[in-house]
């Protein structure tokens, strides 16, 4: 079943406020995607994302994104939770995918092409406006990335969250005003600057003690493969001998498999 459509009663409640969506709008740089924001905040119509494969795939799959959060990490979560913070001079409100005790998570459905840095930079700006809504110093951004699965642990980087603060307010006086924002300079995300112990982390240990078992065979490996397929003339479809075999397919890569 698909998810339901947003209606007219929390479309109003958006134009109200800043929330964390907004917040990677207007910290992206993209004054296209800024300007339409703004119309929307002035009473503008939405984009209708209904019909957005990516975004309703996203809305479907968060549920079990948050689950798998929890069993990896032991987190107990709220869901849709609802938070807001005024202290700025500027309405900001979330709605949180997850809220667990001293920390928010943030769920996305992501592109096998992009990986967990990209991810991470794309919406720091949403991680900082909610943990600045919900007044905690500790954020998740659980994704799913294709089918794979990985999560980061994300600190309040208070300098970043001040730059953010910044041009949310300014962004809201043009709204207040209704004067059409200026471009918004690109602010560039917190570096990771952590070094974390993972002594006591089980599952690292045992990953950590397959990768050195594994490491020189896999190098082996890899040579040996390379050099077979040296041995194996243009004009040859196949090869076979002492358990092994070689096929050249339709598209002429050789293909190493066991004998049987």
């Amino acid at each position: 079943m698909l998810p339901a459509q947003k209606g007219a009663e929390w479309h109003a409640r958006r134009r109200s406020s800043i929330g964390g969506s907004d917040a990677n709008i207007i910290m992206s740089g993209d004054y296209g995607k800024i300007l339409e924001l703004w119309r929307v905040k002035i009473g503008g119509d939405p984009e209708d994302l209904s019909d957005v494969f990516a975004v309703q795939l996203g809305t479907v799959t968060e549920g079990f994104n948050l689950s798998w959060f929890e069993k990896k990490t032991g987190i107990t979560l709220e869901r849709g939770v609802s938070r807001a913070n005024n202290a700025y001079s500027v309405p900001m409100t979330a709605t949180l995918d997850g809220e667990g005790i001293g920390c928010i998570v943030e769920a996305k459905h992501v592109s096998h092409r992009f990986g967990l840095a990209a991810t991470l930079a794309k919406y720091q700006p949403q991680l900082h406006h909610n943990m600045i809504c919900a007044r905690v110093t500790k954020a998740y951004l659980s994704v799913i990335s294709g089918n794979e699965y990985d999560y980061v642990e994300v600190d309040y980087d208070l300098e970043y969250a001040g730059k953010l603060i910044e041009a949310e307010r300014e962004f809201w006086e043009c709204v207040t005003l209704k004067i059409p924002p200026s471009e918004i300079a690109i602010v560039a995300p917190p570096e990771a600057t952590r070094t974390v112990d993972m002594t006591g982390n089980n599952e690292w240990a045992s990953l950590a003690g397959e990768w050195m078992a594994t490491k020189n065979y896999s190098t082996q490996f890899d040579k040996a493969d390379k050099a077979i397929k040296k041995l194996i003339p243009a004009d040859v479809r196949a090869a076979a001998g002492h358990g092994i075999k070689v096929v050249r397919d339709k598209r002429g890569y050789l293909r190493i498999s066991e004998e049987g």
